[in-house]
């Protein structure tokens, strides 16, 4: 693949690349290893205790800070994942850890320290021991000291907002990285970030949740742009080749302004002055033949500035299309409320119903006379009629 000549590396570059080779790369010892079921059968808490006093005595570490153990472990994950990676790759990878962890809500030392057993214990990933990350080896200084930077937040987001890795670059892995790729965009929604400057995308895939469906047209241009880089690999001993990696060697470091363990850069000398052309002198007039004046040369005029080199125009984003501002839809006016008001009395409604009142009371009195009658009349009811009138008489 040709080198990547369109962007730059980050300003940070210059802190961590030479520390690359250097004493940074000692290991923190820890005197722990890894047992059977790929648990590394030590105390997290005793393990970053231990590696807090080689860190203070080795002069890269500020000898009265503390070593939490969320830097901890994230350097035992950038050891075991990218130890021997580019600084770009290694602050890609803690950020990526960092980003996961925050969607969970949780620390990147409890994300890490997540397993299937849940002992609590730093190990290997895969197996089916339900680890996020890889996290098996002892740090080196440098590792620390960029989880150490990561978690400062002064690598402002060099992953993108990637939240998933992979390795790619492995035939008995993935035989078919887009395969991959697509499970990814399928499954999970996340689309490889890339390409950045500093970092082997088949090294270091990182993924980020960008909420676009495998069908949509943001989707397929994504998965599109990563078939440019991940299409039909060659392989060697198992692993792609040389010429499908990126080369960033001819990069130089971007012109940001400095961070807190960056270097400060250098001011340019100035350009020295070109000196001015000096007029020639004139000789001193003879008494005896009046010379005429001699007019003095121009000084030529200063050369132009020479022109800065044109940068790269950066790509237009296409704008949004602006929608016409809603209409107002006027809503309908409520219907006009009906009161039932009450009707008047009509004399002759009153008299009606005094009429069946007076009638139903002469029906209900000549009911009431023929029944008392008629009872006069019933054997049974005069018998105790006499009977009463006897007892109490």
């Amino acid at each position: 693949m040709a080198a990547e000549t369109d962007n730059c590396l980050p300003s940070w570059h210059a802190t961590f690349a030479p520390l690359i080779g250097g004493a940074a790369e000692a290991i923190l010892r820890s005197g722990c290893s890894v047992d059977s079921a790929g648990d590394v059968a030590c105390s997290p808490e005793t393990m970053r205790a231990k590696a807090e006093q080689q860190l203070q005595a080795s002069g890269l570490w500020p000898p009265n800070k503390s070593l939490t153990l969320d830097v901890y472990a994230l350097a035992r994950n950038v050891q075991s994942e990218v130890g021997t990676g580019t600084p770009e790759e290694r602050v890609a990878l803690a950020e990526s850890t960092i980003n996961q962890a925050a969607r969970r809500s949780i620390s990147p030392a409890q994300l890490i320290l997540l397993s299937k057993n849940k002992k609590g214990l730093f190990g290997m990933i895969g197996g089916g021991r339900g680890r996020f990350t890889d996290s098996r080896q002892d740090p080196s200084i440098l590792a620390t000291l960029i989880a150490d930077f990561a978690l400062s937040g002064q690598s402002r987001s060099f992953a993108k907002g990637a939240d998933d890795q992979d390795g790619l670059e492995y035939r008995s892995s993935f035989p078919d990285p887009m395969a991959r790729v697509r499970q990814y965009a399928k499954e999970q929604g996340r689309y490889w970030i890339g390409p950045l400057p500093g970092v082997d995308h088949w090294l270091l895939s990182l993924f980020a949740p960008y909420g676009y469906t495998e069908s949509s047209p943001e989707g397929q241009a994504l998965l599109q742009r990563a078939e440019q880089y991940f299409g039909n690999p060659k392989y060697s001993d198992g692993r792609v080749v040389a010429d499908m990696r990126p080369v960033w060697t001819g990069l130089s470091v971007c012109g940001q302004e400095p961070l807190v363990v960056a270097q400060e850069e250098q001011p340019s000398p100035a350009p020295p002055e070109r000196p001015q052309p000096q007029p020639p002198p004139v000789p001193p007039e003879q008494p005896t033949q009046a010379q005429p004046p001699v007019p003095s040369p121009q000084p030529a005029p200063p050369a132009p500035a020479p022109l800065p080199a044109p940068r790269p125009l950066p790509i237009p984003l296409p704008r949004p299309v602006p929608q016409p501002a809603p209409v107002p839809v006027p809503r309908p006016a409520p219907p006009p409320t009906v009161v039932q008001l009450p009707r008047p009395k009509s004399p002759a409604r009153s008299i009606l119903i005094g009429f069946a009142a007076v009638a139903g009371l002469s029906a209900l009195g000549f009911l009431t006379y023929h029944l008392t009658a008629m009872r006069a009349a019933s054997p049974v009811y005069g018998w105790r009629r006499r009977r009463y009138l006897k007892r109490y008489q």
